[in-house]
């Protein structure tokens, strides 16, 4: 009975409480994997312990998983077979992850030595590219030498698109669009009748001050080209005029042995003049306009109170006469430039000397520094400018050279370019850091004596011997420029010229340009530059005034001068040169041409004028004149001054 009772009691106990049962199944399941184990371990016991016959992949994670519970369970055996399991899992994931690392380092060995390769075949192509850029405008420069404009502008379009950061293709290419659009003057006032040896504008780029052959330094307006009070004059002949940096003086440098500061509003005088034993070759402001440097044929330069026009510290000390003194941007040093055929650095505030000096092979006639103070660009007698680090005096690049000597050189104001002056009556920008050439010669009809850029960096004014100041306006690149803006210009340097050219195998051929007329270029460019000329870069300016209506436009990219305002203008003036620049702008112009024969018939008449170009100004006169009245029949002035000539040149009419 008891044991009956007892076995009723067990088997009803195991249906009723299902987590014994669960326990006991488990129990079972842990009893058949540890038999599981020991069998195994036995086996590998037996054959030597091969570890081929060890757990691997979901048995051993099972039998861990087991084990972690169990531990005490295990006998010594089953304990290193498991624990053999466990090193040969880790011993086989080491050598694949060993495995994985050399095929990923082979991978990366692989893909560098592709990229390599593709970056050495672009770089050659892109050497090719700018190599066979730089052939063009060098094929662009005989062309137009030779007189073929077309072809020139082609080449130019080609050197863009083979590589559009050539900035000396983007500038020729500007110069030559320019030139060829508006070939005149861009003023004709800045003029004197003793030549023009200097040009500088003020900072505020308002003004402009030239020196004369005639003593004298002149204020003009840089917008119109007015003369702006009385000359500044001294007692002999003026070398050097500059602006101080707030443009509210001017200092000049005379033979008279004497500097001297005036108002750079009204060019009257201030204070006493500044001595030197010998001619005051130039004088220039220190950047804060509290000092002023000069240089002088006596050997020396000299600073100088800026007011009181006092001597301050010992003279700066040459072998030979000093032809410019320059302060650096920060007014800490100053450069000067002798005829010892060398240039030198000097403390700004003591005048003591820094470093070696500046070699050349002749003269040296001038000395500047960037406006970023690195680097030193100098003028020789050797005919020869030249690029120097401003730390180390060690000369930068090849010498810049023209074909007759160069008289001046100056930085841009972002120290990236050089323009020069010379007596091959050319001006020439070069690049600042290679002394490379940049662009078109900006050409005079006599000896270009200085060129300074303007405070933007956009324009340039040149002095020369023909009796002119000019402007020139040179946009250049910068950081808002983009590749489809150096894609306009090379189509519309390729527009603009008609032709294009086009491959065929291993040549190159002009093919008239069937495409792309000037209305779609227009078109385009109107398109992508909508904004205001302040919002657009300089280059983009350019674009926007190219396709302008010439009737109306300014008559450069960088004035504010109308081509209507700039006609007036002349007409104002009455200059014979002035006004007959004006016709080659507006051809059919009735009133142009009726002043340009009244002028004319006036220089028939003047005393002591050659008979056989008296004889020729008074049939031009009357010629003019009379083509006026046809070309404005009903024009009261044109009338008038047709009637003054016939009645001062005594013309018989119908």
């Amino acid at each position: 009975m008891p044991e009956r009772f007892l076995d009723v009691s067990h088997e009803a106990l195991i249906r009723g409480w299902p987590r014994l049962r669960g326990w006991l199944d488990e129990d079972r399941a842990g009893l058949r994997l540890q038999r599981r184990i020991s069998e195994a371990a036995g086996e590998w016991q037996r054959s030597n312990r091969d570890h081929d016959l060890l757990y691997r992949g979901a048995r051993l994670i099972e039998a861990q998983e087991w084990r972690a519970r169990h531990e005490v369970e295990l006998n010594l055996l089953e304990r290193e077979f498991l624990n053999a399991s466990i090193a040969l899992k880790q011993r086989l994931e080491q050598r694949e992850r060993e495995q994985q690392q050399r095929e990923l380092q082979a991978a990366q060995k692989l893909a560098e030595a592709e990229r390599r390769r593709a970056e050495e075949a672009l770089a050659a192509g892109k050497k090719i590219s700018e190599v066979a850029s730089r052939g063009n405008v060098s094929l662009a420069r005989y062309s137009r030498e030779s007189g073929k404009n077309a072809q020139a502008l082609a080449h130019l379009a080609q050197a863009l698109r083979l590589n559009p950061e050539n900035r000396e293709a983007s500038g020729s290419t500007a110069a030559m669009l320019t030139q060829l659009t508006w070939h005149v003057p861009l003023t004709g006032s800045m003029r004197s009748d003793a030549g023009v040896h200097s040009v500088q504008f003020s900072p505020d780029s308002q003004r402009v001050v030239t020196v004369s052959g005639d003593k004298t330094a002149w204020l003009w307006d840089a917008a119109s080209g007015k003369a702006i009070g009385e000359p500044m004059k001294h007692e002999s002949l003026v070398y050097s005029a500059e602006f101080s940096p707030d443009s509210q003086r001017v200092v000049t440098a005379s033979a008279d042995k004497t500097a001297r500061l005036w108002d750079g509003a009204s060019g009257k005088a201030i204070g006493e003049p500044m001595k030197h034993e010998k001619t005051v070759r130039s004088a220039q402001f220190s950047p804060d306009s509290q000092r002023v440097v000069t240089a002088s044929w006596d050997n020396t330069a000299r600073l100088w109170d800026g007011d009181s026009g006092k001597a301050i510290g010992e003279p700066m000390k040459h072998e030979g006469w000093v032809y410019s003194a320059q302060f650096s941007p920060d007014g800490r040093r100053v450069v000067t430039a002798s005829v010892d055929n060398t240039a030198r650095l000097w403390d700004g505030a003591s005048g003591k000397a820094i470093g070696e000096p500046m070699k050349h092979e002749g003269a040296v006639d001038s000395a500047q520094f960037s406006p970023d103070g690195q680097r030193v660009v100098t003028v020789s007698a050797d005919n020869t400018a030249r690029l120097w680090e401003a730390a180390s005096g060690k000369p930068i690049g090849e010498p810049i050279k023209h074909e007759g000597a160069i008289d001046s050189a100056q930085f841009s104001p972002d120290s990236q370019r050089v323009v020069t002056a010379s007596k091959d009556n050319t001006a020439r920008l070069w690049d600042g850091a290679s002394g490379k050439p940049i662009g078109e010669p900006m050409k005079h009809e006599g000896l270009v004596y200085s060129a300074q850029f303007s405070p933007d960096g956009q324009r340039v004014v040149t002095a020369s011997g023909d009796k002119t100041a000019r402007l020139w306006d040179l946009p250049a690149a910068t950081k808002k420029d983009t590749k489809e803006d150096i894609l306009l210009l090379s189509a519309l340097s390729e527009t603009m010229g008609g032709v294009t050219l086009e491959s065929a195998e291993q040549a190159e051929n002009f093919t008239t340009l069937r495409s792309e007329p000037i209305g779609t270029i227009r078109e385009k460019i109107t398109a992508k530059l909508p904004g205001a000329p302040s919002e657009l870069s300089p280059r983009q300016r350019f674009l926007n005034w190219s396709v302008a209506d010439r009737r109306t436009r300014t008559i450069s990219p960088f004035s504010q001068v109308t081509v209507p305002e700039w006609l007036e203008n002349r007409i104002k003036e009455g200059r014979v040169e002035g006004l007959r620049a004006a016709l080659e702008v507006d051809p059919v112009n009735a009133r142009l041409t009726a002043h340009l024969g009244r002028r004319l018939a006036d220089f028939a008449v003047q005393q002591g004028v050659d008979p056989d170009e008296a004889r020729r100004a008074r049939g031009e006169a009357d010629f003019l004149t009379s083509r006026a009245e046809k070309l404005a029949p009903d024009g009261d002035e044109v009338k008038k001054l047709r009637d003054e000539v016939v009645k001062l040149l005594e013309l018989k009419t119908n």
